[in-house]
């Protein structure tokens, strides 16, 4: 069995879904210097073994999301409302990992 860098792969999830539900500019690890509007930046910030044993490894896995706003372009409703889509976008992830987890496991 080979191993898989399970924070590129959720990282590259998390982008995608943000990329096509916010109306703002979506970037993975670095935003171009010619950005000046508003965007959302999407970091891995790393992970850490625990509850290591013979039968599965388990890892906890730590994300930066960024949502930068120029403010004189942007309201406080809009603020707000990214902020909003963000948060349930995160619980709709969550679910789908537990998904994906559970259906990992059945499968095992």
């Amino acid at each position: 069995m080979a191993y898989k860098n399970a924070l590129y792969q959720i990282k590259t999830e998390w982008y995608q879904t943000l990329n096509g539900q916010l109306s703002v500019n979506v970037y993975k690890d670095a935003v171009p210097i010619t950005e000046t509007g508003n965007f959302v930046l999407l970091r891995a910030e790393g992970s850490t073994d625990r509850e290591l044993n013979n039968s599965a490894f388990f890892r906890s896995a730590v994300f930066t999301l960024t949502v930068t706003t120029s403010a004189w372009r942007c309201s406080s409703l809009y603020c707000l409302t990214v902020i909003i889509i963000i948060y349930w976008l995160m619980i709709w992830l969550l679910i789908r990992l537990v998904m994906c987890l559970l259906e990992a496991y059945i499968i095992i």
